[in-house]
């Protein structure tokens, strides 16, 4: 009450008549005062001239300082603090609440929904063979165009493989392409699997020519860690070649492990007198190169073709196609020279060729040979022997041959030989001997000449399970350059000569039997280096070593040498056509 009596008897003191306009000019200001208590000139309750009801300076209807109608202190029109048009708290102008320019909520500055800064789609390119774990056919850089150190060309054969292995670090969807080729007059399907699962069929058209390179894709969903792409054909063209192969998708990418070849690690698994088509291959012979290695026509038996004379048997062998030929017990005579991509399987004991059998020439390749015997032709004197065939042989780049279960006698220049650049072979469970004495009685040859350049770091051979018996008299084997292992053989032939080891040669021999009356090492010149182990009989030097030898590079495990004998001659399951196979 006292602070109204006072103001009111101030107002008196100033005016005491009232107060009035003071304006003296012609115009009289006829404004009336306004209806507020601030110092302002608009009709709201803060200090600034606009019409708002707020009590900031700004022309806006809410009470903060800026020119738009929210209560914020920024200028634009949405509740955040920021002068972004969005409803959250950053400084973008999106709708989420991190400083990036995407829409989802994470603080990277991608367009995906993870907390990483990329934009989650890579490519990676695998040229040639690279992620490439086995296929049938052969790395070639003949026709022009491709962009690695080559290309893939497939067998023409119908269930002819390429297989790859890529490594994802995520699941999700990936693009795969193809560069590919093909020069022939038609589409050449394949079936694509993923992970064991059938995708479909995928058609490659033909381009015009060998050198035309197109490009293919396929969308498939991969898992997080190891991936298996396969391209199996469905004709007998086989598939197109192979130039490079793709991925596009989520994640990194890379070329797989390839998973480790099946072997036969119990050597004496054919004791029971039975083999199958899905038996494992052991040795040398199972080791992949470039992803290839030794699989012959395949594992569908029904698909196989049975012979009973010697024209068919030639016939059914003959070119590249992944092929499975069943020889009927009987006699056949004259000579037959299988193509690559081929198992060949006598069905039982008794299948016997007059002649000789020849893998010759690098387009020969992934073969196998199964419970066959073979006897070379009558020859008479030593010269006439030599200048003739050998029982069995392979060479000039031929590779990744498995010999299993023969029975070679009496060839006429040897019996089973390898030379000028053979590689990767197997012979397993085979008995070398002769019928008769003849002059030339040399078994088993090992590069023909000092001078054979094309044999330099091949030759890798493994001898398992075999028996050298009867008339042998040297060569057991007697070999240049290569890498042998000679594992649970039995020798007992009393020839003048077991193990020749010549130039650039190493031999190891493991848990054999030599029931020889003389030194199983011979030196024929500049060896590299021999080792025994384990190996027992009446020969000498059994366990000797000398120089250096080589890392075998496939698992296996050996027989007791105490069970060699009884193993390797038993007339059920021992070396040589001794077997028959189940269907």
């Amino acid at each position: 009450m006292k602070r109204y009596l006072l103001l009111l008897m101030f107002t008196l003191w100033i005016c005491p008549g009232g107060c009035s306009d003071s304006n003296t000019g012609e115009e009289s200001d006829t404004d009336s005062a306004p209806s507020d208590t601030d110092s302002d000139t608009d009709g709201d309750s803060d200090t600034d001239a606009d019409t708002d009801s707020d009590t900031s300076s700004d022309t806006d209807s809410d009470t903060d300082s800026d020119t738009d109608n929210d209560a914020d202190s920024d200028t634009d029109s949405d509740t955040d603090t920021d002068a972004d048009s969005d409803t959250d708290s950053d400084t973008d102008s999106d709708t989420d609440s991190d400083a990036d320019s995407d829409t989802d909520g994470d603080t990277d500055s991608d367009t995906d929904s993870d907390t990483d800064t990329d934009a989650d789609t890579n490519t990676v390119v695998l040229e040639d063979v690279e992620g490439v774990c086995r296929y049938n056919g052969q790395v070639e850089s003949e026709n022009t165009g491709f962009t690695g150190i080559g290309y893939i060309n497939g067998s023409n054969a119908t269930g002819a493989t390429v297989e790859w292995v890529i490594s994802a670090s995520k699941a999700g969807s990936v693009t795969l392409e193809w560069r590919y080729s093909n020069g022939g007059d038609a589409a050449r399907p394949v079936t694509l699997t993923v992970n064991e699962e059938v995708i479909g069929s995928l058609d490659f058209p033909a381009n015009g020519d060998w050198t035309t390179w197109n490009t293919l894709e396929q969308e498939v969903n991969f898992v997080a860690g190891s991936n298996t792409i396969r391209l199996d054909a469905e004709t007998n063209e086989g598939p197109a070649n192979f130039d490079s192969l793709s991925i596009t998708g989520g994640g990194d990418f890379s070329e797989g492990e390839c998973p480790e070849i099946e072997i036969d690690t119990d050597t004496g698994s054919d004791r029971d007198g039975v083999i199958t088509i899905a038996d494992r291959v052991p040795g040398y012979a199972s080791v992949a190169v470039n992803g290839a290695a030794t699989t012959g026509g395949g594992l569908d038996i029904g698909s196989a073709i049975t012979v009973r004379n010697m024209s068919d048997l030639q016939s059914a062998t003959s070119g590249a196609g992944s092929k499975i030929v069943l020889v009927e017990p009987g006699e056949y005579r004259g000579s037959f020279q299988p193509g690559a991509n081929t198992t060949v399987i006598g069905t039982a004991p008794g299948v016997k060729i007059i002649g000789s059998m020849s893998i010759s020439g690098s387009s020969k390749y992934n073969i196998i040979v199964r419970n066959i015997a073979i006897q070379g032709e009558f020859c008479g004197d030593y010269e006439t022997c030599k200048a003739g065939a050998d029982g069995v042989y392979v060479g000039n780049g031929a590779h990744h041959v498995w010999l299993d279960h023969l029975d070679v006698s009496d060839g006429q220049d040897g019996n089973c030989d390898v030379t000028k650049g053979g590689d990767f072979v197997t012979i397993s469970w085979s008995h070398f001997h002769y019928t008769y004495d003849k002059e030339h009685r040399f078994s088993n040859l090992i590069a023909g000449d000092d001078d054979e350049p094309e044999s330099v770091g091949k030759l890798k051979i493994t001898y398992m399970n075999c028996h050298w018996g009867a008339r042998v008299d040297q060569r057991q084997p007697r070999g240049r350059f290569g890498n042998i292992h000679m594992l649970n053989n039995y020798h007992n032939t009393g020839g003048s000569q077991i193990h020749g080891v010549g130039k650039d040669m190493a031999l190891i021999a493991e848990n054999c039997v030599y029931d020889e009356g003389r030194s199983i090492w011979t030196d024929m010149g500049s060896p590299r280096g021999w080792k025994g182990v384990g190996n027992i009989g009446s020969g000498s030097e059994l366990n000797a070593s000398r120089g250096t030898v080589f890392d075998i590079p496939y698992d296996y495990t050996a027989m007791p040498a105490s069970e060699v004998v009884s193993a390797v001659t038993a007339s059920v399951g021992g070396a040589g056509n001794t077997v028959t196979l189940q269907k």
